[in-house]
């Protein structure tokens, strides 16, 4: 086992970096990729299938996929990943990009066929503003429930959204889904 440390530069937290994760027996994974994406670009030697230790010195392991990826989402600046370099086998076949063939791979649990996006909920973000809010102008801070500011992947199906752990997380129109653009 060997100990790698990549580098990106995120400018913005809204900014894409193309990795997506997957988590076996407790470790997560990279999962794959996107081809010209920010880790691919700046990072060539980050490969599927190696285990992730950290993220900017927050310990991955026993995390579920989402919460690495809001990690990786929540970053700003320089983002550093530590992995494990040898390459583990993924239980899953891996494709740089599913949207290639046609697949969009759906979280555990969810049938295939769906769409990939994201979806707002009620979160640390929120419940900050919430209670900036209810400090200043206390009526109106009921109001910021039914404006979450918080974002996440999510994957809708059948009219219900998904997180990327396969947790209901509600309809599109509460949730506020938009579709990813790929």
């Amino acid at each position: 086992m060997t100990i790698v440390g990549v580098t990106i530069e995120k400018e913005t937290k809204d900014m894409k970096t193309g990795i997506r994760v997957s988590v076996e027996g407790g470790t997560p994974k990279v999962m794959s990729i996107t081809p010209d994406s920010l880790f691919a670009q700046a990072t060539p030697q980050l490969q599927p299938g190696m285990e992730i230790i950290s993220i900017n010195n927050v310990n991955c392991r026993g995390k579920t996929a989402s919460e690495v990826t809001q990690i990786i989402k929540d970053a700003e600046g320089q983002v550093v990943v530590l992995v494990d370099d040898e390459i583990k086998a993924v239980s899953a076949v891996v494709v740089s990009n599913p949207q290639d063939l046609g697949v969009s791979r759906p979280p555990n649990g969810v049938e295939v066929g769906g769409r990939w996006g994201t979806a707002k909920y009620f979160g640390d973000k929120t419940g900050f503003y919430t209670f900036i809010l209810c400090l200043v102008c206390f009526p109106f801070c009921c109001y910021m429930a039914c404006c979450p500011q918080d974002e996440k992947d999510a994957y809708r199906i059948n009219n219900k959204v998904y997180d990327a752990d396969g947790k209901y997380m509600g309809t599109p129109e509460k949730t506020k889904f938009v579709p990813s653009r790929r």
